[in-house]
């Protein structure tokens, strides 16, 4: 199969991480739906794995809060046709950031109960850098919405080892009129500590809400009403893992406006605006990398990643040949001249039989005659009954059975 050149590749990459579908991209570079699939499941998967090594994470401050999708078909869709809820419906993934760098360290999949927002913050705390005896170099402090399950798990996670603070948005159904609004109306929101001291400045959650809006701009998978979405769990995973690494090492935001209090320009001694100040890469100021990454770095982390893969792959497959090999495979010269159990292997009739050791046709693998193996079969050692029986059904699936003078009943074949 011929494989596409390294810059096609590269764009398309590129193109799957600043939202565009896989049918648009299958007709922007003229090649095969599932070569770009193949790319994507081969990046994300990559994605994947990179986000899970993230450890040691230097992060006082985090925001988290999840984000609506769905996977299949809509949840109502999935209800009205009598659908498995397995995998299908509504998904909701959390995020993690931090609140200094921006940084999206952390991802979880599941529902709004309190199991999986438990499981996404062992996930978070499992990533920050801990002392020798276990607590944390960096006392976190956490900051959520209003959701019930946060407050249980982060107190079963963190317990006393963390601040908890809750964004609680209010909302209305009358209006200013007093008519009953169609649909709820913000109208503020209050600042609770939950538990821990903090500062109210620092409660509130405009950055994680601010990278959920990138993830559904980046990301043609998170759009409320598409038929761009994931048909499978799997692939979701993946384009979700595959956002993160691509806006913390490849996207480099705008410079930022020096402002007073008041958001108007700082001016210096002539009255002339302050320069702009040039901003980093989240991983960079993070300290995970000193240069910005393009699409290049992350096919060639792909690369890596697959061709490591593989790797294993086919040493697994070895060993798995040689384990198997070794099971199905006549004894050699360092084999236990008496073993309790024997199999004979006849290669005119195609049929094995197990015996013990004692039976006078086995007769410690040297058969009636006492010369061993003969033209028409041969003896196998075995240490155990159960290694014999793999054996006698691996060499012949069919045409296998126990001597009925030693193991078996004239009355019963078989091995029951």
């Amino acid at each position: 199969m011929a494989k596409l050149d390294r810059r096609t590749r590269r764009q398309i990459l590129a193109s799957l991480c600043e939202g565009v579908s896989i049918r648009a991209c299958e007709r922007i570079f003229g090649v095969e739906q599932n070569t770009v699939a193949k790319l994507l499941d081969d990046a994300g998967d990559m994605a994947i794995s990179f986000m899970k090594r993230a450890k040691n994470l230097q992060i006082e401050y985090v925001q988290a809060d999840e984000l609506y999708s769905f996977v299949g078909a809509k949840q109502a869709t999935v209800k009205r046709k009598g659908q498995s809820t397995e995998g299908t419906g509504t998904i909701w993934s959390y995020l993690a950031v931090c609140a200094k760098t921006k940084l999206i360290f952390d991802y979880h999949l599941g529902d709004r109960s309190t199991p999986h927002a438990e499981a996404f913050m062992r996930s978070v705390a499992g990533k920050l850098d801990r002392n020798d005896d276990g607590s944390f170099r960096l006392r976190p402090t956490i900051v959520t919405d209003g959701l019930a399950a946060y407050q249980e798990a982060v107190s079963t996670v963190f317990g006393d080892d963390a601040n908890h603070g809750v964004y609680l948005n209010r909302y209305t159904t009358v209006g200013k009129d007093g008519r009953k609004l169609v649909r709820k109306q913000y109208v503020g929101a209050d600042r609770v500590v939950q538990s821990g001291t903090i500062d109210d400045a620092f409660i509130h959650t405009a950055y994680i809400e601010r990278q959920n809006l990138n993830v559904r701009m980046r990301n043609r998978r998170f759009g409320r009403r598409t038929n761009a979405f994931s048909k499978s769990m799997e692939e979701h995973e993946r384009q979700l893992a595959l956002s993160p690494v691509y806006m913390n090492y490849c996207i480099l935001p705008t410079p930022r406006r020096q402002l007073d209090e008041h958001g108007k320009p700082l001016l210096d001694d002539e009255g002339n605006p302050l320069p702009w100040i040039k901003r980093l890469t989240p991983a960079m100021e993070a300290g995970l990398t000193d240069e910005l990454w393009d699409a290049d770095d992350l096919l060639e982390l792909t690369d890596s990643f697959t061709a490591e893969r593989r790797r294993q792959e086919r040493e697994a497959k070895k060993a798995a040949k040689a384990q198997l090999a070794a099971l199905f495979s006549k004894p050699n010269e360092d084999a236990p001249v008496r073993a309790p159990f024997w199999v004979y292997e006849s290669t005119l009739h195609h049929t094995t039989k197990i015996h013990a050791s004692a039976c006078k046709n086995c007769n410690d693998g040297q058969g009636k005659g006492g010369k061993g193996g003969t033209k028409s079969g041969r003896w196998l050692a075995c240490e155990s009954l159960d290694r014999a029986k793999a054996l006698a059904e691996g060499l012949q699936p069919d045409r296998h059975s126990t001597c009925n003078m030693c193991l078996g009943s004239y009355r019963k074949r078989g091995y029951h």
